[in-house]
């Protein structure tokens, strides 16, 4: 006995016999063309709107076992397909191949891909950072304007820190275009410094060795911002991060006698914004 259409199946069958087009008829359901071309082509010959038997092996897992997939990969990002495969078979008897779970994944476009990456955030930072959100939400453009943000970046001469990938046929592994070169030891670094505002921004610097509080504070500090929130006015604020190079005690001293004023700080207690 056949499956009872449902209604816009059976509409679009009543369309077709009315001698309307496959394609104003997948027009107006939105509709890929194909299939109210294989309803029209399937429905006049066997009177029924399902797939007809197919060859090859049965499936061995009903939707019961899909959604016990998806729910289990859903609750636990990283669990494989290998681990799914067991579970399942604990979970249902049934054993079927860890390939066929991420054919399953796919469906549900569910896959691996290569996770990206943040600093830990325990509940206090979350809350803090919240806090300051909501205390600066109404600054408006002219305040954003005099805050100097710094930051500096570190650039590998010969190669990049993420991980490599290409794609390659079996048994190319070790061909030639598919090698990534690779100094063992080194290859040099360039660390470079650079400061902004809204319409402004400082020189760059670059720094050929490591950064420390003295180097930090006599190159960049003394020469480079002091001038460069002088020209910015008076009511200039600095941003920078908590590296360590910026947290040394110098570095703080000659903040606090320049009246330097940190945004952390400054918009917290020194302005009333």
């Amino acid at each position: 006995m056949g499956v009872r259409p449902s209604l816009s199946t059976a509409r679009a069958i009543g369309m077709l016999e009315t001698g309307q087009s496959s394609r104003s008829v997948d027009r107006q359901f939105g509709v890929h063309h194909s299939t109210i071309v294989q309803l029209k082509d399937r429905f006049p010959t066997t009177a029924l709107v399902q797939d007809r038997p197919r060859c090859g092996r049965p499936r061995k897992r009903a939707s019961v076992q899909d959604r016990l997939v998806k729910h289990l990969t859903l609750w636990n990002r990283k669990i494989t397909a290998r681990t799914l495969q067991t579970n399942l078979q604990r979970a249902t008897g049934i054993r079927v191949s860890d390939q066929t779970i991420r054919n399953r994944l796919r469906a549900e476009n569910l896959r691996s891909r290569k996770a990206a990456f943040r600093i830990p955030l325990t509940p206090r930072h979350r809350r803090v950072r919240l806090e300051w959100c909501w205390r600066h939400s109404r600054c408006n453009l002219r305040q954003w304007s005099q805050v100097c943000f710094i930051d500096e970046s570190r650039f590998n001469v010969r190669s990049n820190d993420g991980r490599f990938r290409g794609n390659r046929r079996e048994g190319e592994r070790y061909a030639n275009v598919n090698f990534r070169q690779h100094d063992r030891y080194g290859g040099g670094s360039i660390m470079v410094w650079g400061g902004n505002t809204l319409n402004k921004r400082t020189q760059l610097y670059v720094a050929n060795s490591n950064l420390n509080g003295n180097r930090y504070l006599n190159e960049i500090l003394r020469p480079i911002i002091l001038l460069f929130l002088t020209n910015i006015g008076q009511n200039a604020d600095f941003q920078h991060d908590n590296a360590r190079p910026h947290r040394a005690r110098a570095v703080k001293d000659f903040i606090q006698k320049n009246n330097i004023v940190r945004m952390f700080t400054g918009f917290e207690s020194n302005r009333a914004y």
